[in-house]
């Protein structure tokens, strides 16, 4: 998917900072990823795709792939009903990545939190993605009501310019939208 952006000018962690995982998976379309609009930040919109923090279960569990796998496996049958097409393009792109195509680190100050956030792009052929999949109960709390929709990567860098803390993913976004404008 491309060259891990430098957060070598981030703010360094101090001794009381929490160190945090998590597991994102981007469903891809083209230029296009299914995102939405979480809901716990109404205020200042903010852009997600489906997974979620790392359970300490995720991390002791038997699995030759390692815990950012086993945390993305729990959070996608948590939130959402995919197709088994998608599930199966998921688990491709874990084998290929099994710390994700981009592990990024994330300092959230406001928290003293450092993530460590693995990201999965997970391409889909068009045709496999006309409809958008179903939210269960965890995924209907947090998506905002209307937002889950493909929008073209390039249109979320503007919400993760102003989000500080995301801007490594910004970064990605911004070398994905670059490469599909110089296709």
């Amino acid at each position: 998917v491309g060259p891990l952006p430098s957060n070598e000018n981030r703010t360094p962690h101090t001794a009381s900072t929490r160190i945090r995982r998590a597991a994102k998976v981007w469903f891809q379309r083209g230029d296009r990823v299914l995102s939405f609009f979480r809901a716990d930040s109404p205020d200042r919109l903010n852009p997600d795709t489906f997974g979620g923090t790392m359970d300490e279960s995720d991390e002791t569990a038997a699995d030759d792939l390692g815990p950012y796998v086993v945390c993305a496996r729990r959070e996608l049958a948590e939130e959402v009903a995919l197709p088994s097409t998608w599930l199966a393009a998921a688990e491709e792109a874990y084998l290929a990545s099994p710390r994700g195509h981009h592990l990024l680190t994330l300092h959230q100050a406001s928290k003293n939190i450092e993530w460590h956030v693995a990201h999965w792009f997970v391409r889909l052929p068009s045709g496999e993605a006309e409809q958008l999949p179903l939210l269960r109960p965890d995924g209907r709390r947090e998506v905002m009501t209307g937002t889950l929709r493909w929008r073209p990567v390039a249109d979320l860098l503007p919400y993760y310019w102003q989000l500080g803390f995301l801007r490594p993913l910004a970064d990605v976004f911004e070398a994905m939208a670059d490469s599909h404008e110089n296709r």
